[in-house]
């Protein structure tokens, strides 16, 4: 989830490898528990663009080294929307980006199938045969029949992009279909050998395979119309956000919200079915509709854990003072409601540093070994805000709570000594810190496993989301944004 203090740029790859590294471990621990926005970080194989206010911690601008030349700078990008959407009119295309490649090529669809290939909007698409070989190397590489015999190449009037469109029901990159038009999009911001791959989805054909990737299967109707409701309204919130700002919305993975393309999942199915058209709205705007796997019995302000600015600063994702909807309770029979990492002192200090270093954050740089580590603040709900740390040599700094696993991640480096959430309790015994931790994720909105503990209670989808987003109402967008399914959403 993107910048919590201010829309900084990111900073260069090897500071995002760095957080992709220390993230391994949230993308593996998917496949056994809903994922929800953990705000975890990319695990894919290039650096981001910008990332969305919606989607994280911050990331750094890279500093130049000394006596190398100033980069280029890149047209001015359109300053974001001051205000949250309002409901829309029609229906949303989401702009899902699903894959970066450096060196090799796209392959798209499968063998017996036709596509449709064009190198602009207003241009006549060129049917080919799949596979699709689609790669960009300074200039584009398109070859039809890839990988068989008879394989010849296509030329296309293009600029910076490549459409194609299916003649059926989706089309496969990889192992996986997707729905809607694929764009291939050159990244000469990248390297001249870069290139993303974005589908184009219609929101309500885009959301049944987020929930069949957030939700475990076997969870109940209730907690799926909650979770197709959150993840709709946070999924428009991102729409508007990138609109004009880069060439896709979403990310179909940690960096936004799951996503697996067409699935023929019934529950995922009915679920967005039987709410379509339905978004979180509070003052009158769309909600930010936050969620995470298990908040560990005490939720965190988005403004806290996310980021801070007005799209967060609305009673909906706010913890305060005021007797909250959001009670604990609600997910101690959860995987990892509670759980305990250790690590040596001079492992901790060395990854803060490390981390410090890479962000820029001299403030938090410089430690020389932790000597204690302690919970300076929390909020309302009891759950850690920042933490005190001192050094062996009387030094003290205050680390934020998302930023303390941010860097503890970071510096993981693939071991399993990650910190699930923010939301930790730390003592220092014989040179090695443990944090006894709770929680899965940010937990800001929506806790996954507390909506299936009130929808196996009897609760509606309406009831959860009155407890998760006190203040928000679930609202239905005019006919025009509600565009009606299909009758089967794919295999």
């Amino acid at each position: 989830m993107g910048d919590p203090r201010g829309w900084r740029v990111p900073g260069s790859y090897e500071r995002w490898l760095l957080v992709a590294m220390g993230t391994a471990f949230v993308a593996w621990s998917a496949v056994l528990l809903p994922s929800g926005c953990q705000g975890s970080g990319r695990t894919g194989r290039m650096p981001d663009m910008p990332p969305s206010p919606l989607d994280g911690r911050p990331v750094a601008q890279a500093t130049q080294p000394a006596g190398a030349a100033p980069a280029p700078k890149g047209p001015e990008r359109p300053k974001p929307p001051a205000l949250r959407p309002e409901l829309p009119v029609s229906e949303p295309l989401m702009r899902v980006r699903v894959d970066s490649l450096r060196g090799r090529p796209f392959v798209l669809g499968q063998q017996g199938e036709s596509l449709h290939v064009r190198g602009r909007a207003d241009a006549t698409p060129v049917t080919v045969r799949a596979p699709l070989s689609v790669a960009f190397d300074g200039g584009w590489n398109i070859v039809e029949g890839a990988g068989a015999a008879g394989a010849k190449p296509v030329s296309v009037s293009a600029g910076e992009t490549i459409l194609v469109e299916p003649s059926a029901s989706g089309m496969n990159w990889g192992a996986v279909r997707y729905p809607g038009t694929a764009r291939v999009v050159a990244r000469t911001d990248i390297g001249p050998d870069a290139a993303d791959l974005v589908f184009d989805v219609p929101m309500e054909t885009y959301l049944p395979g987020v929930l069949a990737k957030e939700l475990l299967k076997g969870w109940s109707r209730e907690a799926y119309r909650a979770q197709a409701v959150a993840a709709r309204s946070y999924a428009l919130c991102e729409h508007a956000w990138w609109q004009g700002r880069r060439h896709f919305d979403v990310v179909a993975g940690q960096g936004s919200q799951a996503w697996i393309g067409l699935t023929n999942d019934r529950t995922s199915n009915d679920a967005v079915r039987d709410t379509r058209g339905e978004y979180l709205v509070f003052d009158g705007r769309v909600v930010p509709a936050y969620y995470s796997s298990c908040c560990g019995g005490a939720p965190a302000s988005a403004t806290d854990a996310i980021r801070e600015g007005s799209w967060m600063d609305i009673a909906p994702l706010i913890v305060d003072g005021r007797e909250d909807a959001r009670k604990s309770g609600c997910c101690e029979k959860a995987p990892t409601a509670k759980w305990k990492v250790t690590l040596s002192s001079a492992e901790l200090a060395r990854r803060l540093d490390a981390w410090a270093i890479d962000q820029g954050r001299k403030d938090l740089g410089g430690l020389t070994g932790v000597k204690s580590i302690a919970v300076a603040e929390t909020n309302p709900a009891g759950r850690p805000i920042c933490f005190r740390i001192a050094d062996a040599n009387g030094r003290k700094v205050l680390w934020e709570s998302e930023d303390l696993r941010y860097a503890v991640n970071a510096g993981a480096a693939g071991s399993k000594d990650t910190l699930k959430s923010g939301f930790v309790s730390p003592t220092i015994s014989s040179g090695r810190v443990t944090f006894d931790g709770r929680g899965h994720g940010h937990g800001a909105g929506m806790c996954q496993f507390g909506a299936e503990t009130m929808a196996k209670a009897g609760r509606d989808h309406r009831d959860i989301l009155r407890r998760y987003y006190p203040g928000a109402t679930v609202q239905v967008a005019p006919a025009g944004a509600q565009a009606a399914m299909p009758a089967a959403q794919g295999r």
